[in-house]
């Protein structure tokens, strides 16, 4: 039994656990920084992990399936861990509502969805797309609500932090 059978839940929760440790780091680095407006630099990294590190999640289970060692129960580990990530996001003040309303349906569908095939990872992504993701890009794009500028200043805080060789 893998140590994530034997402790469900635990693994997968970094899906949930990294962006939350961002937006503390986010609140610790920002004075250091200063000249910063930390409620954009919190939106903005919402932004961030929406047109990134989520669409990612999908291209990782894709890749597994693609190179034949993906195995069901890292499928549904793959699932969780963006489960997580939505949770996340739909628990921020800093999420936009508009983005929240997306989310919402998209997060039901994907709860009855199984993640045990290429084909429905490759499916589950078409959703994502369509409902989430090619929206949110072209809010960023037209700049709608400052989007555009809150991830501009969220992209400004972290070359600071390279900079300076603060902890992210």
């Amino acid at each position: 039994m893998s140590e994530a059978q034997e402790q469900p839940g635990h693994q997968l929760e970094w899906g949930y656990e990294i962006p939350t440790l961002v937006a503390e780091r986010i609140k610790q680095n920002a004075p250091i920084i200063g000249g910063l407006d930390v409620a954009k630099v919190l939106r903005g990294h919402v932004l961030q992990l929406i047109l990134g590190d989520d669409s990612g999640v999908f291209g990782t289970a894709v890749l597994w399936f693609d190179a034949k060692i993906m195995k069901p129960e890292e499928a549904i580990a793959h699932k969780e861990i963006f489960m997580n990530r939505v949770r996340w996001e739909l628990e921020q003040d800093e999420t936009p509502q508009r983005i929240k309303e997306m989310l919402i349906p998209y997060q039901k569908k994907l709860t009855e969805t199984n993640w045990d095939t290429e084909a429905k990872v490759r499916e589950s992504r078409a959703v994502w797309e369509e409902t989430v993701h090619s929206k949110v890009a072209g809010m960023v794009e037209a700049n709608e609500d400052g989007y555009k500028d809150a991830r501009d200043e969220y992209e400004r805080y972290e070359d600071e932090v390279r900079k300076r060789k603060l902890n992210r």
